[in-house]
């Protein structure tokens, strides 16, 4: 099989069920994906299809692998954009035959931002600690590239203006920053009573907020998306609210109150409080999550509590 994944599938079989075999061991053929081929058996061999395409031809046969039957009511899927489909798969009555997106993602993470080790009843020591090996501080880009010119202990940011161009780090005045390890780019928040102002809170729920229908939704953030997306803010209009792992991208764990958990000499004007996320809360439905930049910490609070927000884009 010509796809994103490269690898050998060999036959397995769980019960009565015919599961495959790849990078993960062996997994039931049955999975959520776009339906491409279903009813009659089907003959789509040498054939190119994508996740979205939903024709097939009819024949005595799905082609999607080397030796691998696909019984009555089972379910293939192939996890590439586009497939081409090669090889002999044997249908037996009806069986589904799906294409779902896989994608190869490279994300890099920023570091913790702590720089010295503990030892028996000390902080702050310089590492290594003889009797406390392998701490936080003595591996990742907090070590690596702890240099500060453009962001403290590995963290590596970029000033935007409010057209989008790079600044300077010594830039008195930006409206944006980008994180250069993560690709992220953020809103700077002001003290000018503006839509970005610091003090603003909202209830969670508004527009780029994840899911719906389970529990309630406000739209107190509207007016910041919005607004951020119309004035083109930083040369961009696809402005969110950030995930939860994205938003803690930003904590600087060495930094605690009453100073934010944050690089201040990028992002000034953060209030050293709790931050939205656009994740509801899976358990509840009256929770969402959020970030502490008191702390550092994370956490799922009420969502009719009137919290920061501070929006972001992808890159580039």
């Amino acid at each position: 099989m010509k796809n994103a994944i490269s690898t050998k599938w060999k036959k397995c079989r769980r019960g009565s069920l015919p599961v495959l075999w790849g990078l993960l061991g062996c997994w039931a053929v049955p999975a959520v994906a776009t339906e491409i081929c279903s009813g009659a058996p089907g003959d789509l061999e040498g054939e190119t299809y994508s996740a979205a395409q939903t024709t097939c031809t009819s024949s005595s046969r799905i082609d999607a692998g080397p030796n691998v039957i696909v019984v009555s009511g089972a379910r293939l899927s192939l996890y590439a954009p586009v497939v081409t489909l090669t090889g002999t798969v044997r249908v037996q009555d009806r069986a589904l035959l799906n294409i779902a997106p896989r994608y190869t993602v490279s994300v890099a993470l920023n570091d913790t931002g702590i720089t010295a080790c503990r030892g028996a009843g000390a902080d702050a020591l310089p590492c290594p600690v003889t009797d406390f090996p392998g701490q936080d501080a003595e591996s990742g880009r907090d070590r690596t590239s702890n240099n500060n010119a453009d962001g403290h202990a590995g963290f590596s940011f970029t000033k935007l203006a409010d057209n989008g161009n790079p600044l300077p780090a010594t830039e008195a005045s930006w409206s944006c920053v980008r994180d250069n390890v993560t690709g992220l780019i953020w809103e700077v928040k002001t003290s000018d009573g503006s839509i970005h102002d610091k003090s603003n809170t909202y209830r969670w729920g508004g527009k780029t907020a994840q899911g719906s229908g389970y529990g309630d939704y406000f739209t107190d953030w509207n007016a910041l998306v919005d607004g951020s997306d119309a004035e083109q803010l930083c040369g961009f209009s696809d402005w969110r609210l950030p995930t939860r792992l994205e938003l803690q991208s930003l904590v600087s764990y060495n930094r605690l109150p009453p100073a934010p958990a944050i690089d201040g000499n990028y992002f000034p004007n953060t209030i050293n409080t709790h931050f939205w996320t656009s994740q509801p809360g899976a358990a509840d439905p009256s929770m969402a999550w959020e970030v502490d930049f008191g702390m550092g910490f994370f956490g799922a609070i009420p969502r009719n509590v009137p919290l920061l927000v501070r929006l972001v884009r992808s890159g580039p």
